[in-house]
């Protein structure tokens, strides 16, 4: 027997099955973008076997925007929101994934989710030392791993910029 079920397990909903003997199998597409093939052999017939053609699509995730408020900080400012375009989860949002550059070095102190709901959130407060206090374009770039549902790996990159004008 043979079943096809639309997703990384098979408590998935079944696609298509449990089919057996000769019967051709009809084109399968898993629609949640992972299949489950679930095989199960029958111990009082020895066969041949099954030929499988596997052909997948999968689209890369698009990195994530973001942009910072305030868009342009006074002098000094120590505490800035990211507002991402996208909900991302929140323990994937945190101080070593950013970068940031201009002309004094800053230190994250803290970031914390401003709107975690279900492990996933848009805004987030980051905190910096020694604040932004030089007159300069700050650049902050985010490095984000992700894994879709059936455990594929991208890193998506973004980045945005802050600039102080008066100090």
């Amino acid at each position: 027997f043979i079943t096809f079920h639309d997703g990384p397990d098979t408590q998935s909903p079944i696609i298509e099955g449990p089919l057996s003997g000769d019967t051709t199998i009809p084109t399968i597409v898993a629609e949640s973008g992972c299949l489950t093939v679930h095989f199960t052999s029958d111990l009082n017939v020895a066969c041949t076997g099954w030929i499988a053609q596997w052909e997948t699509i999968v689209e890369e995730p698009d990195d994530p925007t973001f942009n910072i408020s305030p868009s342009a900080p006074t002098c000094s400012t120590s505490t800035v929101t990211l507002t991402f375009d996208n909900p991302l989860p929140c323990d994937s949002v945190y101080a070593s994934a950013f970068d940031i550059s201009g002309q004094v070095n800053q230190t994250i102190t803290g970031i914390t989710p401003l709107n975690c709901n279900s492990g996933e959130g848009t805004q987030f407060q980051m905190d910096l030392s020694p604040g932004l206090n030089e007159s300069s374009a700050y650049d902050f770039d985010f490095t984000y791993l992700f894994v879709d549902d059936c455990d594929n790996f991208y890193i998506l990159n973004s980045s945005a910029t802050a600039t102080v004008n008066d100090c």
